[in-house]
């Protein structure tokens, strides 16, 4: 049913409009409610509550769009059960997105009584600095109360640009450090780099590992082949794992020692 149906069936007081409102924004308006309260018998009856917030409000409102109009009913009610919780010792685990908000809008006080006014005013100049995807991610966190964001391990390349995008503590920063990358080639034949699996957090290993890799290419690579080739033709994963081993380096006068690559083309 369209949405200016559904506002019929209210300004017509049918009961039918409550049982479609649920139907077609039931899962939205719970979801906004969970994120407040969490799961539970409050979250339940605060969905009640918000079918009945909206036949008290239609009419005399005529909403232009229906969805957000039911978000703040949902919204609203959850955060009068909130505080009613919150009066009573019952924590609904809301306290992290209030003390978030407080470092975004330093200055005004966000549990004691407030000018509203001021309190937008502040949270607007605030996103006036912020880009486009960042006001997104703060409607995402303080409207919707999204939760904080997890990485797939399973997928992550490490390449550290989500943290550089995702702001207000929507996303841990996790582990800073350095990637490497092996095997990559310019010039007629083009190969791209893979990283190594591990990333390292001291420069010093890092510069071991690029060590390493020259010892490696000296003992094992052919004269004249690339790099690049050599990681091909010993595999990725063979060389991987010398790399991240100290083997290479313990024996690192004996390979610098040895009779290699005496004649021929480009030497390693």
């Amino acid at each position: 049913m369209e949405d200016k149906d559904i506002i019929a069936l209210y300004w017509a007081r049918s009961e039918e409009a409550i049982r479609r409102t649920a139907e077609k924004y039931g899962a939205y308006c719970a979801q906004i409610i969970r994120r407040v309260l969490g799961d539970g018998r409050d979250a339940e009856e605060c969905l009640s509550d918000t079918w009945l917030g909206a036949w008290n409000a239609m009419p005399p409102q005529k909403p232009a769009r229906l969805p957000p109009f039911l978000g703040r009913i949902a919204r609203n009610t959850a955060l009068d059960r909130y505080d009613y919780n919150a009066a009573q010792c019952r924590s609904g685990g809301f306290e992290a997105v209030l003390e978030e908000l407080g470092d975004c809008v330093g200055g005004v006080p966000m549990e004691e009584d407030f000018d509203f006014r001021r309190l937008g005013e502040a949270i607007s100049g605030f996103l006036d600095t912020a880009s486009p995807a960042a006001r997104l991610v703060f409607l995402r966190r303080y409207w919707y109360c999204d939760g904080v964001a997890e990485i797939d391990k399973s997928i992550c390349n490490n390449c550290g640009r989500c943290v550089d995008k995702c702001h207000f503590d929507a996303m841990d920063g996790g582990t800073y450090g350095y990637k490497i990358y092996i095997g990559g080639r310019w010039g007629k034949k083009v190969a791209q780099g893979r990283a190594l699996s591990k990333v390292f957090t001291d420069k010093e290993e890092a510069l071991n590992v690029i060590e390493k890799a020259i010892l490696l290419f000296r003992e094992q690579g052919k004269t004249g082949e690339r790099f690049a080739k050599t990681i091909e033709r010993l595999g990725f994963e063979n060389v991987e794992a010398q790399l991240l081993s100290d083997d290479l380096l313990q024996r690192k006068q004996q390979i610098l020692d040895a009779e290699l690559h005496l004649v021929g083309g480009a030497t390693c």
